[in-house]
């Protein structure tokens, strides 16, 4: 039997209306984000100030395995819980960020030390939760974009 469509959505709306519906989350727990909608300052967080080689190499192996976005920020919560940090930004830009096990405050300063941004990117909630999409991690250039096909059940973190 040949399923009718009888509309067509943009592939962002179709990705939203799937994340609005947690029936969806066997699917949505796998969507990567949007390198061009991605945090730049999130990415220069993660990449520059709290991951060194072996966290790349060990998230890369995560994503690799078929890692959920929760496992991932879950992964991310235990190994990063309690930083409080300056880095410089490619932009020229101050971030100063602390992080907990719910999630990474973000504080954006210009070179005068005049602040531009604050930002909150939660962590227990679930990467792909409704209203949650500005916490979902950053596309790594290691990201599987194909792993919706082939899923197979993994253990939790």
């Amino acid at each position: 039997m040949v399923y009718p469509i009888y509309r067509a959505e943009r592939k962002e709306q179709f990705e939203q209306l799937l994340r609005a519906d947690r029936r969806n989350a066997y699917y949505t727990e796998f969507l990567p984000a949007d390198p061009d909608k991605a945090d730049q300052d999130l990415r220069d967080v993660l990449v520059h100030g709290l991951m060194d080689e072996a966290d790349k190499q060990q998230l890369s192996t995560l994503l690799q395995s078929g890692r959920s976005n929760s496992e991932i920020a879950y992964w991310l919560s235990r190994a990063y819980s309690g930083e409080i940090e300056t880095l410089n930004l490619e932009t020229g830009d101050i971030a100063d960020y602390r992080t907990t096990a719910q999630g990474i405050e973000l504080e954006v300063l210009d070179a005068e030390e005049k602040r531009l941004a604050m930002l909150y990117f939660p962590l227990d909630r679930g990467m792909n939760a409704p209203g949650t999409t500005v916490c979902r991690i950053p596309d790594f250039p290691f990201r599987d974009h194909g792993c919706l096909s082939g899923r197979q059940e993994q253990s939790a973190l």
